[in-house]
């Protein structure tokens, strides 16, 4: 039979071992926090970066846009001057040997 003070540590043996399950319950819910939340940082980041190049891309886009657009431009205006420079040496050469074109000089 055991003694009456074997019986008491055993209670207080029991009640320490209830304690620390207790204890390791919170701490592995604590730990799954910390992972859960971890790992939601981890997701946001990569989330963050991806918005990140999707809008530097979008700005490439757009620059690259920008540039064709005034490459366009330059070559309308240089359409345009040779246009009007082809027209004017062939209103010229029309009005050759005339009086309003001055003497003739091949």
């Amino acid at each position: 039979m055991p003694t009456p003070e074997a019986l008491q540590q055993c209670r207080y043996l029991r009640q320490a071992v209830r304690g620390v399950r207790e204890c390791r319950k919170t701490l592995e819910g604590k730990l799954e926090q910390n992972l859960a939340r971890t790992a939601l940082k981890l997701a946001l980041d990569d989330v963050r970066k991806r918005e990140q190049a999707a809008r530097d891309e979008q700005r490439d886009a757009l620059r690259k846009a920008e540039e064709a657009r005034a490459r366009k431009e330059v070559a309308a205006a240089e359409a345009t001057r040779l246009e009007r420079e082809h027209n004017a040496i062939g209103d010229s050469s029309s009005r050759e040997g005339t009086p309003d074109a001055g003497p003739f000089r091949p």
